[in-house]
C-alpha cells in the first residue's frame, strides 16, 4: 500500500484501517511521524526514538487521527509556488547604464550589485533617466 493511500484511510473510523497488515503500518511509519510532527512535535519525538515498534507508533497515531472525520489541512505542507516572471520588464539601453554609472561614480560590478540586491528600484530610475534623456519626462 502507498502513503497517500494509507492516509486516505488513516483519518476517521474507517473499517479498511483495521484490514491493514503490520508490514504496511510499520513501512510507513516514518512519513506518518513526520506529518504528526508538524502538528504535535514534542510526540513525534518521543515516538521517533530508536527501538520504538513501527506499528504501534502508527498504531499510536491512528488513535489520534480518528478524533477528526477527515484529514486535517495541517496535513498537508503548501509548496510556494513560483512568481511568474514579468515579461514586459523594462530593459534599459546600454548608454543610459553608461550616463548612471559615470553620474553616480560606480563600476560596473557596483551596477551588477546593486541590480541583483535593489532591481526594481535601479530599473525604475534608469526608466526616468532614459525617458529623460529621449524627452519625454513628465
Amino acid at each position: 500500500m502507498k502513503l497517500f493511500d494509507l492516509i486516505k484511510i488513516f483519518f476517521g473510523n474507517n473499517p479498511e484501517y483495521l484490514k491493514l497488515k503490520s508490514h504496511d503500518k510499520g513501512k510507513h511509519r516514518f512519513l506518518i511521524n513526520r506529518f504528526f510532527a508538524i502538528r504535535y512535535p514534542l510526540v513525534a519525538h518521543k515516538l521517533n526514538l530508536n527501538g520504538t515498534d513501527p506499528v504501534h507508533v502508527v498504531d499510536c497515531w491512528h488513535l489520534v487521527a480518528t478524533q477528526s472525520n477527515r484529514t486535517p489541512g495541517w496535513m498537508y505542507t503548501k509548496v510556494r509556488k513560483e512568481k511568474e516572471k514579468d515579461t514586459k520588464k523594462f530593459t534599459p539601453m546600454p548608454e543610459t547604464i553608461l550616463y548612471y554609472l559615470r553620474k553616480n561614480k560606480l563600476a560596473m560590478s557596483d551596477y551588477k550589485d546593486c541590480l541583483k540586491f535593489n532591481e526594481a528600484e535601479l530599473l525604475d530610475e534608469l526608466k526616468k533617466i532614459e525617458e529623460a534623456i529621449s524627452g519625454k519626462a513628465n
